[in-house]
């Protein structure tokens, strides 16, 4: 089983290539994005367990990425460890005013790295509580998120969603099977609300085939 989805933002290939080999060993699934707008519609399209961003990238910075990412409803709560050149005592500070959860400098020991990602998806994880097959939110952080809707003003929806014969179809062809249709729903709902929701749309697993969305957005039903 995978401790967890990394998502590397590097557009030096030589690392981005080491940290992927050496984190999939490790037992990570690992992404690479080389520049921060790939970043930003990999992860609306499959939330990471974290990410590692460079602060210098050829489109956009790391600091923007960083913002548009903690600023969104769906992404705001994934783990950002910036990796870089800098070394000044006012990048760290704005970085982690930014929201980021830690900050390396280059070069970096790995084995320290691999601790700092190992404690922080941990962390995550128990306070988070991300559901381990979808990678969404589960338990108090949807309970939470209902909460803040109440007292907020606007409209919004909350869709209840059921894969049909789930437990049918596990019986046939086994838990790992159903794993992967747990996975592809999670993704084919980023998708839906990545093409007509909004960004502070919020998809949530509370557990089995069950899945919920609180949209923004007008529905007609």
């Amino acid at each position: 089983m995978s401790k967890g989805r990394i998502l590397v933002v590097e557009d030096d290939f030589d690392i981005s290539n080491m940290l992927r080999i050496y984190f999939s060993a490790q037992g990570y699934e690992v992404q690479v994005a080389p520049r921060g707008g790939d970043a930003l519609s990999m992860t609306r399209k499959q939330l990471p367990s974290l990410i590692m961003l460079d602060i210098m990238l050829p489109d956009m910075n790391g600091y923007d990425v960083c913002r548009e990412l903690r600023t969104t409803t769906r992404t705001s709560q994934i783990p950002i460890i910036f990796l870089t050149q800098k070394d000044e005592r006012s990048d760290k500070i704005k970085g982690l005013e930014l929201g980021a959860d830690d900050y390396i400098v280059k070069p970096f020991d790995i084995e320290e790295l691999r601790l700092r990602v190992k404690n922080i998806i941990d962390n995550s994880d128990r306070k988070h509580m991300l559901d381990p097959k979808s990678g969404l939110p589960t338990g108090r952080l949807i309970e939470d998120q209902l909460r803040s809707l109440m007292h907020a003003e606007g409209n919004w929806t909350y869709l209840d969603l059921q894969i049909d014969n789930f437990r049918d179809f596990t019986d046939v062809y086994g838990f790992v099977a159903g794993d992967e249709v747990i996975r592809f729903s999670a993704l084919l709902i980023g998708d839906v609300i990545d093409e007509v929701g909004t960004e502070d749309d919020f998809a949530g697993h509370p557990g089995q085939d069950n899945f919920v969305l609180i949209t923004l957005s007008l529905i007609h039903i």
